[in-house]
């Protein structure tokens, strides 16, 4: 596969990853996940989706993937954790996308409690070139495209 093959596979990934968060967000439906209904007894039957975008600064890739990665593994362990998954944009230089699912508002607060999340901010923060753009959804039903 040449260069340019792979670039144009990079960008119809891109473009489909934005599709996908477009759909989620416009629609507020979350395509293929089970049902909130499915919660526990005891939760609020909100699934929590979280979508974003982090620029980061030139240079610093490899540092904040190692931080991502830590986090992600510990963070998809957590019981409220439905997904959890950061994504290079393959169409802005030093760009990540972010997209998370949980289970109700108290599981993604406990996320935020975590000392690994407190971790990867505290040590990551420095890294972002800007502000990151950050949405969180409250969906009250599933469907399955």
């Amino acid at each position: 596969m040449n260069n340019d093959q792979r670039h144009g596979w990079a960008k119809l990934l891109s473009i489909m990853v934005g599709l996908l968060l477009a759909l989620v967000i416009g629609l507020s439906t979350v395509l293929v996940l089970p049902s909130p209904a499915q919660a526990t007894v005891g939760e609020a039957p909100s699934l929590i989706v979280v979508a974003g975008k982090i620029k980061i600064k030139p240079g610093t890739k490899e540092e904040f993937t190692q931080l991502a990665e830590k986090c992600l593994t510990l963070s998809r362990q957590e019981p409220g954790s439905i997904s959890y998954s950061f994504y290079e944009d393959q169409t802005a230089a030093n760009t990540i996308l972010y997209f998370e699912e949980w289970r109700n508002q108290a599981a993604l607060d406990h996320h935020f409690q975590t000392p690994y999340f407190q971790e990867f901010m505290e040590k990551a923060g420095p890294l972002f070139n800007g502000t990151p753009e950050i949405k969180v959804y409250s969906v009250t039903e599933t469907k399955t495209l």
